[in-house]
C-alpha cells in the first residue's frame, strides 16, 4: 500500500478468496492474471494486462478506479 506495507505475499489456490485492506493506491502484481478474479469494494474489476504477457502490474487508486502500473522497479545486483 501507499505506507509501504505488503499486505499479501501467497500464491493462491483455486476457489480461494484472499481479501486485502490497506492505505491506497494499493500496488498489485499478479503472476498468473488469467486465473484471477478481482473486485475493488464489491465491483469487479477489469485486470489490465499488456499483450502476449499473463502476468499483470496495476493501482488501485482511493476512488477505485484501476490503472497499469508503469513504475519501473530498480535491478539489485
Amino acid at each position: 500500500d501507499a505506507s509501504g506495507k505488503r499486505l499479501m505475499f501467497d500464491m493462491g489456490q483455486p476457489g480461494r478468496v484472499r481479501n486485502v485492506a490497506g492505505v491506497p493506491p494499493l500496488r498489485v502484481n499478479i503472476g498468473l492474471a488469467s486465473a484471477v478474479n478481482a473486485q475493488v469494494d464489491e465491483r469487479s474489476i477489469v485486470i489490465p494486462r499488456r499483450a502476449g504477457k499473463d502476468g499483470a502490474k496495476f493501482l488501485i487508486e482511493a476512488d477505485g478506479s484501476v490503472r497499469p502500473d508503469t513504475l519501473k522497479t530498480a535491478v539489485r545486483e
